[in-house]
């Protein structure tokens, strides 16, 4: 046994001798190369023909290799908790994404229609042509969540700054004051 551990032997082996067992207990263990590792012990008391105590039993159990597969057990665990939440978000992205392609469709059937009925008048147009080309936008967003819901990589592609900028100064133009300028 580790040297740390002689005073709870020792208070454990008085307590058998009193009539109470301390029951299998654990206790750390020095190896040869001075390392320490977990055990069992069951303490057994041993009496001489008087029925005077002579010494103790120990029955002793090495529990290293139990505790190493507990905690290999626990780290596999923990990792299918992290895919079964992954896969719950995964799930839960696909029907984000559905519901807002929905959304986005009506939108922008209904800016193709306003299209249709307003191709006199330019401002409307521009205004019309930016909530399609945020519809757009938004349709992209919903093929990569879905991209990330199914687990497929992510496809890289090549956009023109200056464009996205134009795009959202023009969506920002309408929304803020005219004395704000963009």
């Amino acid at each position: 046994l580790a040297l740390e551990e002689r005073k709870r032997v020792l208070r454990h082996v008085e307590q058998l001798f009193s009539g109470e067992s301390p029951g299998v207990v654990e206790y750390l263990a020095r190896n040869t190369n001075d390392s320490t590792f977990p055990i069992f012990a069951d303490l057994t008391p041993l009496y001489d023909k008087h029925a005077a105590p002579k010494g103790v039993c120990f029955s002793i159990l090495d529990i290293n290799q139990k505790r190493q597969a507990d905690a290999t057990r626990k780290r596999a665990q923990e990792q299918l908790d992290r895919s079964q939440k992954m896969e719950a978000v995964g799930l839960m992205t696909a029907g984000l994404a559905h519901d807002l392609n929905n959304i986005l469709s009506v939108i922008s059937a209904t800016a193709s229609n306003l299209e249709l009925e307003y191709e006199d008048n330019a401002e409307t147009q521009q205004d019309l042509s930016s909530i399609q080309a945020a519809c757009n936008r938004g349709g992209e967003m919903i093929r990569n969540l879905i991209r990330f819901a199914r687990g497929n990589p992510e496809q890289k592609e090549k956009i023109s700054v200056n464009n996205q900028v134009r795009e959202i100064a023009m969506l920002l133009s309408n929304l803020v004051e005219s004395r704000i300028s963009i």
